[in-house]
């Protein structure tokens, strides 16, 4: 995943939630992208805190939902771990 450090970064998590909201649409699963609930979850602390904060901003215009144009957005902290097969 990427880190949100600037604008062209947002821009490309925003591309790809698009894209998966369009095979979601194709596939029927939602009608339009406001009846859809988008999950991101990331092992990505900073990135995490980053939309965290747009999230919980005070100007509702610039919510993750609104710039994501969903109704709701799930943000996940989440830790993956990999270890060798016997």
């Amino acid at each position: 995943m990427y880190l949100l450090l600037n604008e062209y970064t947002f821009f490309q998590l925003r591309t790809e939630v698009n894209r998966v909201l369009e095979v979601a649409r194709t596939e029927k699963l939602v009608g339009a992208s406001l009846d859809a609930k988008v999950h991101i979850y990331t092992s990505d602390s900073i990135m995490a805190s980053k939309l965290s904060e747009l999230c919980t901003n005070e100007i509702d215009a610039d919510t993750l939902n609104k710039l994501f144009i969903t109704s709701q957005v799930c943000l996940k902290l989440q830790y993956f771990s990999v270890t060798k097969s016997k």
